[in-house]
């Protein structure tokens, strides 16, 4: 996340863009935090408050925030309309079914949302791809033990992990 975010922050064609890190408990927020310190990333904030949170958005602060789904719990509709805001959210199948992914929508109703999952949920009473399947365009590639090799010849190069790796994007244009 630290590469993607530097990359979408630097693309000139974005315009000075919002990037969010979204993850969804302690210990990933304090873990993904010190991999952006260790890396000496400019430009990064990270919210300790729910009001923190919405103070950066309502002024539109154009960094790299980094924060907690649950730091939306009391987010209001439409709090910013900007469409150059992009969110990474991070083990997307655990948050974004429920109403704190609904209200992070609503709040950034124009955001260009990635959803990144080692973990893709279809069931009949949770469905991830099916709550994004009508505005999304979905990558998905199958991880194969790691050779370098291989990984090299082949057209899909996400080695993230053993399992299924996803990310899901969605835009209403």
């Amino acid at each position: 996340m630290v590469f993607a975010a530097q990359k979408l922050r630097r693309a000139a064609e974005l315009k000075s863009p919002t990037v969010i890190v979204l993850v969804d408990r302690t210990d990933l927020d304090t873990q993904i935090s010190g991999t952006f310190n260790a890396a000496d990333v400019p430009n990064v904030e990270t919210t300790d408050s729910i009001s923190e949170l919405q103070t950066l958005l309502e002024r539109d602060t154009r960094k790299i925030i980094i924060s907690m789904i649950h730091k939306f719990r009391d987010a209001k509709p439409n709090m910013n309309m900007r469409d150059n805001i992009i969110v990474l959210v991070d083990e997307a199948h655990r948050t974004q079914e429920g109403d704190l992914g609904r209200q992070m929508r609503a709040a950034l109703p124009n955001a260009f949302l990635f959803g990144l999952t080692g973990t893709p949920v279809n069931r009949a009473d949770k469905n991830l791809l099916g709550l994004w399947r009508k505005k999304i365009k979905v990558a998905t590639c199958r991880v194969i033990p790691f050779r370098i090799r291989f990984a090299i010849r082949r057209p899909c190069r996400c080695i993230l992990s053993p399992a299924w790796w996803m990310c899901m994007s969605i835009r209403d244009d």
